[in-house]
């Protein structure tokens, strides 16, 4: 993930146009593909690539202003066109985007320290938006409305099971509840982290794709977190662990936070590792693809993508103080491990 990319080719104007169609296809993404939410920074990051760091500040603004005259076109031909629907959805647009600024920035040498600057900036941004506006009180009722439900499907569905009470008992709506406010608190800053990263990635690939000359590749196989991801998560682990001793509601939220956040380039790292490792059997005719498809369809059918991430993410974890990959490639450096003076995500 190292490198800002491109610095631009063909002009600051020449970029306009595509600096506009890139929000242009971000806001359609947004609107009419919810399925393809998680690729919605894809555009602007390709702009990024192409037209450099200019071009790509100019479509966030672009982002927010489109989204505002398509929600307008749409309330005015449904009759229900209000400034508290154009509130909302120039605000919730701009929490998404705006972030992105941070990304633009040259003070970052490595992309994925631009992304999780967003990311925090955007985590900050919602917890402070939700914290002092309605927002948070109408997020709130809409997790207690859809809890409960989901806990009366659970039991309708569930009435005939002989013996189902005690599994109603944990698909109550106080239940279900809990866990949805839980899952929104703790990935406020790991789910707009995972949705930058994605758009950077397709970005960057179609720029590699379309324009290879401007961009090395870039591959998962050398990717390394680094010793500045670890920090974080080892802090998100003595949170949560003390949280498990003296019950603090914001304790638990900020570690678990941390703990998620910094815990996806670790699991991305334990990918590279096991794309290097596969890669090393493959050159040597051991012809791995007959063991790790198995292992593969294994955790699709068993719903073990936990555990398999838990397992990847140890990897990725294990390889800032043991040097994994470094070993097989250079053998003659006294001590290869990451950070020692020889560290792999230098350029």
């Amino acid at each position: 993930m190292s490198g800002t990319g491109s610095k631009g080719c063909g002009g600051f104007a020449a970029s306009i146009p595509a600096s506009l169609a890139a929000a242009a296809v971000a806001v359609s993404i947004l609107h009419w593909f919810p399925f393809l939410t998680l690729l919605f920074a894809a555009p602007l990051f390709f702009v990024r690539f192409r037209y450099g760091n200019r071009a790509f500040a100019v479509s966030l603004p672009a982002v927010v202003a489109f989204d505002l005259l398509v929600t307008a076109t749409t309330g005015a031909a449904t009759g229900t066109l209000g400034l508290d629907g154009l509130v909302s959805a120039a605000l919730g647009t701009a929490l998404l985007s705006f972030p992105l600024f941070v990304a633009a920035l040259p003070v970052f040498v490595r992309d994925e320290h631009a992304l999780a600057a967003s990311a925090l900036v955007s985590a900050g941004a919602w917890a402070a938006v939700t914290a002092l506006t309605p927002l948070g009180g109408e997020i709130d009722a809409f997790l207690r409305a859809f809890s409960t439900e989901t806990a009366a499907f659970f039991a309708e569905a569930l009435k005939e099971v002989p013996d189902s009470s005690f599994i109603l008992a944990r698909l109550s709506a106080d239940a279900l509840y809990g866990i949805a406010r839980k899952t929104v608190s703790w990935s406020v800053f790991p789910a707009p982290f995972i949705v930058y990263t994605a758009g950077w990635r397709v970005g960057r690939w179609l720029v590699e794709r379309f324009r290879p000359l401007l961009l090395p590749r870039f591959s998962l196989t050398g990717f390394y977190a680094g010793f500045e991801a670890f920090v974080p998560l080892s802090l998100g682990m003595l949170g949560v662990i003390s949280n498990g001793f003296v019950s603090v509601a914001w304790l638990e939220t900020l570690s678990w936070n941390a703990l998620l956040g910094a815990a996806f380039p670790f699991i991305l790292q334990g990918i590279g590792i096991a794309r290097f490792l596969v890669g090393r059997l493959a050159a040597r005719g051991k012809r791995p693809s007959l063991w790790v498809w198995p292992i593969m369809l294994l955790v699709f059918f068993t719903n073990g993508w936990l555990v398999f991430a838990g397992i990847l993410m140890i990897a990725g974890v294990t390889e800032t103080f043991v040097p994994i990959r470094r070993r097989f490639v250079d053998k003659g450096v006294a001590d290869p491990t990451p950070g020692n003076g020889g560290d792999q995500n230098k350029q």
